[in-house]
C-alpha cells in the first residue's frame, strides 16, 4: 500500500516538473530577445534614373561619299588602316564619264556646223527672188485683166463671140490664183529665216548648254580619286571593288584622334525626360571588374526614329549623345556601354529599403528599435528609387529599423537584437 502511494507522489511531482519547465521555457522564450535583420539609417545621396545602352563613336569619325555615279575601280582602304591627309583611299572609274564628254563634244561640233550653215543662207536673195516672181505675177495678171476688159467691149460691140470672152475671164482667174500662191510663198519663206539675230541667239543657247555639261563632266573628272581629308584610322569599308556606286552611297569611314562619346537610341517613354547636360553614367562591363565614368547629355536629336530590336518590336527612339568627363582611354569607338540617365539626385537624404515600410491604419508605417524594443512609427515617405524610399519625417539619422517586417514573433514591445548584414 505504502509503495503504491509512493509511486502516485513520483509521478505527480515528475508532471509538475515538466510543466514548470515547460513555464519557464515559455517565459524565457518570450523575454528572449528576438533576432531580426536591421538596418541603421544614415544619410546618403539618393538618385532616380533609367537605363538604356550606347555605343562608343569616335568625334573626329569622317564618312566617305561618292560623288557621283560610278563603278568602283580599286579601294586601297582597309579597315584598321591608317591613313594620311591626301593618301588616296578609293578609285573610281571614269570612263563611262569620258564617252559621255566625247558624245556631247560631237553634239557641240554638229551644232555649230547647223549654225553656220544657217546664218549663210542668202536669206535677202531668196526673198529678192521671190518679190520678183510676185512682180511677175502681177504683172501678168494685170496684163490677162486688161484683156479681159477689151474682150470684154469687143463682146459688147459683138466683135468676139461669147466662147472669147469666157475664155479670157479664165485665163485671168488663172492668172490671179498664180499671184496668190506666189505672195504666200513669199511670206513663207519670210516667216522661215525670221530674224537673224534671234537664229544667232538661238544656236548660242545651245552651244551654252551643252557646253555646260561637259564643264560640269570634265569638273567630274578630278572627283574620280577619294582622298583622305585628314590623318586617321580606316573604321568601316562599305563599299566593293568592282561595285557600281550611285551618287551620294556611302564607300567608307575613317576615325582620327582619340576623342570619343557615346551614342544612344532612348525610348521615347524615356526621351521625355532628357535635357542638355543631364547627369549619365557611364559603364563598361568587364572582369572582374567595371569601367564606370562619368559623363553629361550634350545633344538630343529633335525627333525620333523608328528602330526595330533585336527581338524584332518595332520601336520609336531618340537619338542621344553623351560627353564624358575625365580620362576615357579604356573606351574604343564600337564599344557597347550601359547607362544610367539621372534624372533626379537627393543628397543628405533619411532613405530606407522599401522592404521595411508597410501600411497601418492606412499610413507608412516601420518598426524602429527603440532601447531594444520594437517600437510602430509612422513616417511621411517621399521620393522612391527602385529600392529605396526616401523618408522626408518621422525619422532620424543613425536610429535603426526592422527590415524582416514579418519575423515570427515580432510585436510592438518585442525585445530585439538587431542583425546587420
Amino acid at each position: 500500500m505504502k509503495n503504491s502511494v509512493s509511486k502516485k507522489w513520483i509521478k505527480r511531482g515528475i508532471i509538475v516538473l515538466i510543466a514548470a519547465a515547460a513555464a519557464y521555457a515559455s517565459i524565457s522564450s518570450y523575454l528572449a530577445p528576438l533576432s531580426v535583420e536591421a538596418y541603421k539609417v544614415q544619410k546618403m545621396s539618393i538618385e532616380n534614373s533609367f537605363r538604356d545602352e550606347g555605343t562608343v563613336v569616335s568625334k573626329g569619325e569622317q564618312h566617305y561619299y561618292s560623288p557621283l555615279a560610278a563603278k568602283v575601280k580599286s579601294l586601297s582602304a582597309k579597315e584598321g588602316m591608317s591613313v594620311k591627309k591626301g593618301d588616296i583611299i578609293a578609285i573610281l572609274d571614269m570612263s563611262d564619264n569620258e564617252y559621255s564628254i566625247r558624245q556631247l563634244e560631237g553634239q557641240l561640233q554638229s551644232i555649230q556646223g547647223q549654225e553656220r550653215g544657217e546664218l549663210t543662207l542668202n536669206r535677202d536673195l531668196e526673198i529678192k527672188r521671190q518679190t520678183m516672181q510676185v512682180e511677175n505675177a502681177q504683172r501678168d495678171y494685170r496684163d490677162a485683166l486688161d484683156k479681159y476688159s477689151k474682150a470684154a467691149e469687143l463682146y459688147e460691140q459683138e466683135a468676139i463671140s461669147k466662147q472669147q470672152l469666157d475664155d479670157a475671164r479664165l485665163y485671168m482667174e488663172k492668172l490671179e490664183g498664180v499671184l496668190d500662191d506666189q505672195q504666200v510663198a513669199l511670206e513663207i519663206i519670210k516667216n522661215r529665216y525670221g530674224d537673224p539675230n534671234a537664229t544667232k541667239q538661238y544656236f548660242a543657247g545651245l552651244k551654252k548648254s551643252i557646253q555646260a555639261q561637259i564643264d560640269l563632266l570634265r569638273s567630274n573628272m578630278s572627283k574620280g580619286e577619294i582622298k583622305a581629308e585628314s590623318d586617321g584610322v580606316v573604321r568601316t569599308v562599305d563599299a566593293k571593288e568592282g561595285q557600281y556606286v550611285q551618287y551620294g552611297e556611302k564607300l567608307l569611314s575613317t576615325i582620327e584622334g582619340t576623342q570619343i562619346e557615346i551614342e544612344s537610341m532612348v525610348l521615347t517613354e524615356n526621351s521625355v525626360d532628357l535635357r542638355e547636360g543631364m547627369s549619365v553614367r557611364v559603364t563598361f562591363e568587364h572582369k572582374p571588374q567595371d569601367f564606370v565614368f562619368e559623363g553629361k547629355v550634350s545633344r538630343i536629336d529633335p525627333s525620333a526614329e523608328e528602330t526595330v530590336s533585336a527581338i524584332g518590336l518595332v520601336e520609336q527612339r531618340v537619338k542621344t549623345i553623351i560627353q564624358i568627363a575625365g580620362d576615357s582611354s579604356t573606351l574604343r569607338p564600337g564599344y557597347k556601354v550601359d547607362l544610367d540617365f539621372i534624372t533626379s539626385k537627393s543628397e543628405g537624404a533619411i532613405a530606407v529599403p522599401k522592404r521595411a515600410l508597410f501600411k497601418y491604419q492606412d499610413k507608412d508605417s516601420l518598426f524602429v528599435v527603440k532601447s531594444g524594443r520594437a517600437q510602430l512609427r509612422n513616417v511621411t515617405v517621399g521620393v522612391e528609387t527602385e529600392d529605396m524610399s526616401i523618408i522626408s519625417s518621422g525619422l532620424e539619422d543613425g536610429e535603426i529599423i526592422i527590415l524582416d517586417r514579418k519575423a515570427t514573433g515580432l510585436d510592438e514591445g518585442k525585445r530585439i537584437k538587431p542583425v546587420f548584414e
